[in-house]
């Protein structure tokens, strides 16, 4: 089985999705991409993810439905936003639910990397 911490990439848009999993995986991690919320959860099972990089705005189940959702599932794993959504009283919710950041695109690579390893290295 191997150490490398295996991220969650969450976005309805295809080119966002292969951009980061292409930037993670660059950074030494792995990835397993999802373009919905709802995908994801049907795929999640406790203790495989090491963190849960999402959008915010997606049809269906949006970014904000889903950190609710895995916080009932698993409290403890963390969730990074990575969004085009400015709103502030978003980002405050994102925030007072548990997001570990909050990422504006198009993401840069040192703010990305920089953050992926503080939030793996606390958990």
């Amino acid at each position: 089985m191997s150490s490398i911490p295996v991220l969650a990439i969450v976005d309805d848009d295809p080119a966002v999705r292969q951009a980061l999993s292409d930037l993670v995986e660059a950074m030494g991690f792995r990835t397993s991409s999802f373009d919905s919320a709802a995908d994801f959860l049907a795929a999640f099972t406790p203790g495989i993810f090491a963190c849960v990089l999402s959008d915010i705005r997606m049809p269906g189940t949006d970014g904000l439905e889903l950190q609710t959702m895995l916080g009932a599932r698993d409290p403890a794993l963390p969730l990074i936003f990575v969004t085009s959504v400015q709103d502030g009283d978003v980002h405050r919710q994102a925030r007072q639910r548990g997001a570990r950041a909050i990422l504006s695109k198009p993401v840069d690579a040192d703010a990305l990397e920089r953050t992926l390893r503080s939030v793996l290295w606390r958990r």
